[in-house]
């Protein structure tokens, strides 16, 4: 199994906790570029990610960065991220009814919230091919760590 980087873009910055409210970040794309370097300079060798369940504003003020095909596009398209995408637990406040597809594994592991069969139901679609390659890509790990031990040089 493959490591899992998170929180795509970057959590240190929010101004809430996602288990209690859905926290908004007001930097500029300027300020998340800074913070997505880390994770440009990770992600080949991660089988996932799992987004922030904030806003970026800036980015798509509508949306957090799990549920926004804005940054779906920036993950897949401009990053060239091929791993799959995690939810974090969607018992929490700032997950609640953002679970739409965009997700290739879906995390529950609080406790059942008054919207509980609605999210059992968003969460039970088929999944693409797509999504059931990244997967599959999640759970073959070898490549990257091949690849991780050469770039690894002890002096």
């Amino acid at each position: 199994m493959s490591c899992t980087l998170k929180h795509f873009p970057g959590h240190g910055h929010d101004i809430g906790d996602s288990h209690y409210t859905q926290p908004i970040d007001h930097r500029t794309k300027k300020e998340l570029a800074k913070d997505i370097q880390v994770f440009v300079h990770l992600l080949s060798l991660a089988g996932a990610v799992m987004p922030a369940h904030i806003i970026y504003a800036e980015v798509d003020s509508q949306n957090t960065a799990l549920n926004s095909e804005t940054w779906e596009r920036i993950l897949r398209k401009g990053i060239g991220f091929k791993g799959a995408k995690f939810t974090d637990c969607i018992s929490m406040e700032g997950a609640q009814g953002k679970v739409d597809g965009l997700a290739d594994l879906t995390l529950f592991c609080g406790q059942p919230t008054s919207n509980y069969e609605g999210l059992l139901r968003a969460t039970k679609r088929p999944k693409s091919e797509e999504s059931t390659k990244r997967i599959q890509f999640f759970y073959q790990p070898e490549e990257r760590i091949k690849k991780c031990h050469k770039s690894q040089k002890i002096s």
